[in-house]
């Protein structure tokens, strides 16, 4: 009886030590809302980036968030437990809205959910496309929470980045090119995955481990051997 006691607590602590290889993907979303709409370009939407607040719903998801622009997500991160939002967007003609769709998610635990927004004519969307104004651009969105509730909350434009930051922007690089979290990393490290989709999350810059095979092949990979709980098709192949 003492050692199956003792077997069962080996084979716990190795489960669990494995766990911090695996990865969880991003929630799917349908993104309905972004059916038949047209692309905008990321120059546009570049001009979003900024200080937005929290003016209506619920506060969930925080109430400060730091808006960053990349070639065709735009990302939210919230002044709370280092939670963030990644978005899809498009243009609507029939109603001149701009859609957002996309999720959310902590990087301290895998606690993810999905998430839109949407800008309307009165709230500012033909004013930015057209103009580049930000200082009326107010966000209407739903999302998921975390007790499968639909919930409401709106986000307003509140500032500019400094002037320095907008003439020098910051190099930020994802490591092992997985947006890289605490607890199960939406992308395996080193993976093309990884890299492919770092710049979504705010980064506009990678870092690779790089590891020579015994034949002098150059690899990204970090240890020494082979992790195969880190793919879904093998050592060397997989979209993971």
């Amino acid at each position: 009886m003492k050692y199956r006691i003792y077997y069962l607590c080996w084979m716990a602590i190795i489960f669990f030590s494995c766990s911090k290889n695996q990865v969880t993907l991003p929630p799917y979303n349908p993104d309905s809302n972004l059916t038949n709409t047209l692309p905008i370009s990321d120059t546009v939407m570049k001009k979003m980036e900024g200080i937005y607040t929290l003016s209506n719903g619920n506060d969930d998801l925080g109430n400060n968030f730091v808006c960053k622009v990349s070639k065709d997500r735009v990302s939210f991160f919230s002044n709370q437990g280092g939670l963030y939002i990644i978005l899809k967007y498009g243009f609507n003609p029939v109603d001149s809205s701009i859609q957002f769709s996309g999720f959310w998610r902590y990087t301290e635990n895998t606690t993810q959910q999905k998430i839109g927004f949407a800008i309307s004519v009165n709230d500012g969307s033909l004013d930015f496309l057209l103009n580049g104004n930000v200082q009326q651009l107010f966000l209407q969105g739903i999302f998921l929470g975390t007790d499968f509730y639909t919930k409401e909350l709106a986000l307003q434009f509140s500032k500019h980045f400094s002037l320095y930051t907008q003439q020098n922007e910051f190099v930020i690089l994802s490591h092992a090119g997985s947006t890289q979290t605490t607890a199960n990393p939406p992308y395996a490290e080193n993976s093309l995955d990884g890299v492919l989709n770092c710049e979504s999350y705010g980064a506009n810059g990678v870092e690779v481990d790089v590891r020579l095979t015994k034949d002098k092949i150059p690899i990204c990979v970090h240890d020494a051997s082979i992790d195969t709980r880190v793919t879904l098709k093998g050592p060397l192949s997989g979209n993971y």
